[in-house]
Parts: structure tokens; C-alpha cells; sequence
């Protein structure tokens, strides 16, 4: 590649001989650095014996040929021998030797545009209870929330940025959302989402900003809006209104209910005791010594540690003139039940009819008596 930029830069030179000196002394100032000072020199005196002919002088053996640096590099006696119009050739084909080098270079990166100026953004923040038993707390193990604008839609959880953290205060778990607003254009600059960067933001807008929708998910489970900055509230999003570029950073509680699922007895158990390692919190201990378990409380949605708190039958009232019975119970919200009726205490036991809904703490329902029936037992069990 070298013989053939040589050629290429010398092959206008009229005679082969010059040509042939001039690629010498390209190689040999590519060998000693292509840095030379352009000024010309006067050529010294030939020593005794040597001619000189056509302005040129030839060159001396090599072991009287002293050597000496111009501007601080080597510099041969080929070029101290050369005509002043051998020397100009040479210094015009070395220029073109850094032109060639210089233009092979690759071309310097594009610049990538910047992400949008981050702007104080939404935190929503609150508490989660169980929806059947507002005074059972829930133990956060997970948080996520979907934010869509009608346009763009955003999930935030433990693995996004920024992500959606829970934290225990005082035996009390929060979920702690950022949702992250950003401005895109500064005058004719125009910036890139943040999402290039990996951060999951909306656009802040100054004028007709949209509503945007919120929706919760505790520990798997849908999430029901319970209040709103200390206000009722249902529903299962949350709606926020005129968040522009002049109402920017604001900070809503928003408390959640939600519904365990139906194997999240380690949640219930660390939220009732604290701790679902602990021995009282095993599945078959009865720390209350109502006679249901910790399973069957959990099932019936009763509060383990309250005697007086359980599945069991209040009243039963039998009305011999109708011939009815009138069965009470302790009930849960959002739980359904079964009657059944067995003539001995160890059955075989009937369901006397289809599930029943519950009515709140309590429920009751009058049962048909028939006459003659003998006498006989009842049993409320949980509707699957």
C-alpha cells in the first residue's frame, strides 16, 4: 500500500531519476517523523574533490556525512543535497502523504440528542388494608401501577426507573409511587424522550394537559381506592386532573384495599402477627383460643387474635307455631356460606340449600322445619 501511494503522489515527475530520489525521501522522513522545517537551507561547501554540476551537489560517501537536525528532527543528506527545486517537490509530496493519512481517518461520532429537563413530578403514596376486614393492615410484598395519558402508558414497579418502593414504618407498610414529568422543548430545541435513557417519564405540558389514570396493583391483586387525601373515594383507578407545567409537583395519598388472593396466607399471617416465621403464626395454631385455627380464621376472614372474633353460630331460634328456625352467624363481607343439616354430630351432613351471601358481621336466615322431623344438628360452613 505504501509502493503504491508513492507511485501515485511521484508519477508526475518528469525524470525517473528525480522520481526515484524524491520516494526515497519520503520513506526515509516517514522513518524519521513527518515533522520538517520548511525553510531552506543553505547547502554547505562540497569537501576538496567534489564537483558540483547543474547547481547540484552529489551526495559524499556516508562516512563523511554529518549529520545534523533541522527544528529538532534527524534529517538526512539526501535532502541537504537536493536543488532547491528538488527540495519543494519532496516537501509538496510529503503534505500530500498527511493529506492522505488524514483524510483516511474515521469520521467523529453524531451527537445524540440530550433527554427532556426533568421537572418536579407526581408522588402518590398510602396504606393498603384488606377489603373484607378494613381493620386488618396488609403487608406490602409488592407494588406496581399503570399510568396511561390516552397516548402513552407507563408501568412503574420494583424493576422500573424510577421504580415504585414500599417501606415500614412503625409495623406499617407504604407503597411510595414517583411518576417523573420532564420538558422537551427550550425555545427551537427540541429534546429526546426519556425513555432513550431508560426512565419511563411524561411530557409536561403547558397548556390542555391530560387526565391522567392511575391504576393499583398490591401484591398481585387489583387494588380498590378506598380515600384520596383523607376524602372517601372507590373505584379502581385514580384520576388526576390539570397537572401542567404551572401546578407542577404535587403529593396525594391515596389509601388501597384489596382482596388477599387466596394463597397469601404468609401476607395475612405478617400482617397480624408481625411476623409469618412466628410460632403463633403457623397455619395450625390458635393463639386466641377460639377453637378455629389460624387456616380457618384466614379462610373465614376473622381476626386471629380476638376470642370473640370467629365462624360460629349466634342464635338459633326455633318457631314451633311456623314451623321455622331462625339460624344467626358470625359473618365477613365478601364471603358466601352454606347451611347444612346432619341428624348426629359426626353426620353425615346435607346442604339444605344454595350459598348465602353474606350480610355483614353478621348474617342470619330462616330455615323450614318439617313435622315430625327429628331433632338434629346445624353447621354454617364457607361457600367455596
Amino acid at each position: 500500500m505504501k509502493t503504491d501511494l508513492l507511485n501515485i503522489l511521484t508519477s508526475r515527475l518528469p525524470k525517473s531519476s528525480i522520481r526515484r530520489r524524491l520516494q526515497k525521501g519520503i520513506r526515509m522522513s516517514i522513518r524519521n517523523g513527518l515533522s520538517l522545517n520548511l525553510a531552506p537551507s543553505p547547502l554547505p561547501s562540497p569537501p576538496v574533490g567534489q564537483r558540483v554540476s547543474e547547481g547540484r551537489a552529489f551526495a559524499t560517501p556516508k562516512r563523511l556525512r554529518p549529520r545534523r537536525r533541522v527544528s529538532g528532527f534527524p534529517m538526512g543528506s539526501w535532502f541537504r543535497c537536493m536543488s532547491e527545486s528538488e527540495r519543494w517537490l519532496s516537501m509538496m509530496a510529503l503534505a500530500g502523504v498527511v493529506l492522505c493519512v488524514l483524510s483516511t481517518a474515521p469520521p467523529a461520532a453524531a451527537q445524540t440528542i440530550p433527554p427532556g429537563v426533568p421537572e418536579p413530578g407526581l408522588v402518590i403514596w398510602g396504606t393498603v388494608v384488606n377489603q373484607t376486614n378494613s381493620s386488618q393492615a396488609i403487608t406490602i410484598t409488592s407494588a406496581s401501577w399503570s399510568v396511561t395519558d390516552g397516548t402513552k402508558t407507563a408501568v412503574y414497579s420494583a424493576a422500573s426507573r424510577p421504580p415504585t418502593r414500599v417501606v415500614s414504618v412503625n409495623g406499617q407498610s407504604y407503597y411510595i409511587l414517583q411518576v417523573p414529568f420532564d420538558t422537551r422543548q427550550i425555545g427551537t430545541v427540541t429534546l429526546a424522550d426519556p425513555a432513550t435513557v431508560g426512565i419511563n417519564s411524561f411530557e409536561l405540558k403547558s397548556t390542555s394537559p391530560p387526565t391522567y389514570t392511575l391504576a393499583p396493583t398490591i401484591n398481585g391483586a387489583l387494588a380498590t381506592v378506598r380515600s384520596i387525601d383523607g376524602a372517601p373515594s372507590s373505584g379502581a383507578n385514580v384520576p388526576v386532573a390539570g397537572f401542567n407545567s404551572a401546578t407542577r409537583g404535587r403529593a396525594m395519598r391515596v389509601d388501597l384495599g384489596i382482596i388477599p388472593l387466596a394463597d397469601d396466607y404468609a401476607t395475612w399471617a405478617a400482617a397480624n402477627f408481625g411476623n409469618a416465621n412466628l410460632p403463633e403464626a403457623a397455619r395450625t395454631a390458635d393463639p386466641d383460643g377460639d377453637g378455629l385455627n389460624n387456616e380457618g380464621e384466614y379462610a373465614a376472614g376473622t381476626d386471629p387474635k380476638d376470642p370473640s372474633s370467629a365462624l360460629r353460630v349466634l342464635t338459633l331460634t326455633v318457631q314451633s307455631q311456623t314451623l321455622q328456625a331462625v339460624l344467626g352467624w358470625q359473618s365477613a363481607s365478601s364471603h358466601s356460606y352454606i347451611i347444612e343439616f346432619a341428624p348426629r354430630p359426626d353426620g353425615p351432613w346435607g346442604a339444605l340449600g344454595p350459598a348465602l351471601p353474606s350480610a355483614g358481621n353478621t348474617t342470619q336466615t330462616s330455615i323450614n322445619l318439617l313435622s315430625g322431623e327429628p331433632k338434629g344438628f346445624y353447621r354454617i360452613r364457607l361457600a367455596p
